[in-house]
């Protein structure tokens, strides 16, 4: 054999085993990378399954804490009402214990004026046994006098007819004793008098003060008979506050677990956030590596960038073509606006070429769940029946990078992707702008 063919045979070899090796190195890292981005993916679903259950919780926390909230509030007016009530109680007890205070002041002054009447009927009782005395003494002199003398009444005619005598003195003496008998019979009478009088005003005084101390005694029972209500009140009030304070512990036990919760659901979403970051930089990794890849044609063209800038969205195999067929489901002759990649649920599916994104998610129950791509110039790519999209509206996305996972939502017979390339809304081959 000749050397310089031995020499191609062998380079030939060790391209091929080179490519091959390339290859398998290739599809290990991105398999490694796919593995890692649709390990978060499962941790993202758990995380925001957890944030939905500990929200869901949170709700009910929530619900009961309104209705926790209104029952303390109505528990509160209710209690202010009884304290209105009590207050008002006290409030008449207060005035009856004033005015019992009043009755009981006024009391003991009525009995210092009965004090005072009954010194000056004391004082009036001597004054009128010293004037009663006096007079008796004044008339047992008289009468002593005229006994005495022998003439009697002889003897006082005489002396009012002697004319020796001045008549004049002798009327002028009987009428001196006459006048002072009669002027203290008139002063004992008028002493009498006042002391009746002191008497009246005592009695008037007392009949006074047992209306009064009546008064003071119905005002006492009336006090009573109030602070018994509001006792019962009171018991009432301190059962209520009893029981609106177990409601109160319920809503705090209720408050700490929806903080905690609350807490909870911080954390996670932080978690959530550091795994969508995690996931984000391991998609531009896959993008990078998919896109240094096809720019180098190592994968051989399976994959690779076409003469058009299109990038395969899918490794997978080509199940449909572009064209009219019978419809796999409807049995029926149909125009097959795209072409189908084979391959199973949850495979990666990327941008055929760099976009901003126009739509993603539910887009009818034929084509599932659905991401379509503005390219500029009206061109347009459509990714149909995946399982789950991995971007938003309005994103931007650059060639390569993950838009999705394939499924098989909507009209579909099996886990693949429907792909399309559309100009102005019209579809057109795609096999016009990817490589075979």
């Amino acid at each position: 054999m000749n050397k310089n063919k031995i020499v191609s045979l062998f380079l030939s070899l060790v391209m091929i085993f080179s490519v091959v090796l390339i290859h398998d190195v290739s599809a290990n890292v991105k398999d490694a990378l796919e593995k890692q981005i649709e390990e978060n993916n499962r941790k993202i679903s758990g995380v925001e399954d957890s944030i939905a259950e500990i929200e869901g919780e949170k709700d009910i926390l929530d619900d009961e804490l309104s209705k926790l909230k209104r029952e303390i509030d109505q528990r509160n007016g209710v209690i202010d009402e009884y304290q209105r009530n009590i207050d008002e109680h006290q409030k008449n007890i207060d005035e009856k214990n004033s005015l019992i205070y009043s009755v009981s002041k006024e009391i003991e002054n009525t009995e210092l004026k009965i004090q005072d009447l009954n010194t000056k009927i004391q004082q009036n009782e001597e004054e009128l046994d010293r004037l009663e005395k006096l007079l008796a003494e004044r008339i047992r002199e008289i009468y002593k006098y005229a006994n005495n003398n022998s003439l009697g009444l002889d003897l006082l005619f005489t002396m009012v007819f002697d004319m020796n005598k001045d008549l004049q003195e002798v009327m002028d003496t009987l009428h001196s004793v006459s006048k002072i008998t009669e002027n203290d019979r008139r002063l004992i009478e008028e002493v009498k008098q006042k002391r009746d009088d002191i008497k009246r005003d005592r009695e008037n005084l007392e009949r006074e003060i047992q209306s009064l101390d009546l008064y003071r005694k119905d005002l006492e029972n009336q006090i009573q008979e109030v602070e018994v209500l509001k006792a019962e009140l009171v018991s009432k009030k301190e059962e209520l506050e009893a029981e609106l304070q177990k409601v109160k512990d319920l809503e705090y036990e209720y408050q700490t677990k929806y903080d905690a919760l609350d807490e909870s659901v911080k954390q996670k979403r932080e978690e959530l956030i550091r795994i969508q970051q995690d996931n984000e930089q391991l998609e531009r990794q896959l993008s990078e590596y998919l896109n240094s890849i096809n720019n180098s044609g190592i994968v051989g063209g399976s994959n690779g960038v076409s003469p058009s800038g299109y990038l395969r969205p899918s490794t997978g195999p080509i199940t449909s073509n572009y064209g009219w067929r019978t419809h796999p489901v409807r049995g029926s002759k149909s125009m097959h606006t795209g072409v189908d990649f084979g391959g199973k649920t949850g495979d990666t599916i990327i941008a055929s070429r760099a976009g901003e994104v126009a739509f993603a998610g539910w887009y009818n129950n034929v084509y599932g769940n659905v991401v379509i791509l503005n390219h500029g110039g009206g061109y347009q790519t459509f990714y149909a029946h995946m399982s789950r999209v991995s971007v938003s509206k309005g994103q931007v996305v650059d060639q390569g990078q993950r838009v999705g996972f394939m499924g098989s939502t909507g009209l579909s017979t099996g886990s693949h992707l429907h792909f399309e390339v559309r100009k102005d809304g019209s579809s057109l081959n795609p096999f016009n702008f990817l490589t075979r």
